[in-house]
C-alpha cells in the first residue's frame, strides 16, 4: 500500500501459536481472527460438528461438509467460524 512501517501504531495484533496477522484497509478498521486448525480434543471431527451444530446455518454446514476429508472440513469450519462478540 506504500506506507512506511514506522508510521503505524498497532492497537492489537491477532495471533495463535506461531501464527500472526497484520491486516489493513485505508480509512477503515480491520478485524481478523487467527486460529490454528487442529483436531478437536478427544472427540472425532463428526462428533465435534454435532456439538457445534447450532453455530451455523444449514447452508454453511453444507459448505463445510462438502469440503472433503476431515482436515478439509475442519479448515472450512474455521473459515466460517465467527466469535460470539461479532
Amino acid at each position: 500500500m506504500g506506507f512506511a512501517w514506522d508510521g503505524f501504531r498497532l492497537e492489537r495484533t491477532a495471533h495463535h501459536g506461531d501464527n500472526a496477522v497484520l491486516a489493513a484497509e485505508p480509512g477503515r478498521q480491520v478485524g481478523i481472527d487467527v486460529m490454528k486448525t487442529s483436531r478437536p480434543g478427544s472427540s472425532s471431527v463428526q462428533e465435534f460438528f454435532c456439538i457445534m451444530n447450532r453455530q451455523f446455518t444449514d447452508l454453511e454446514w453444507t459448505n463445510i461438509q462438502k469440503a472433503g476429508s476431515d482436515w478439509d472440513q475442519l479448515d472450512m469450519f474455521y473459515r466460517h467460524w465467527r466469535p460470539a462478540y461479532l
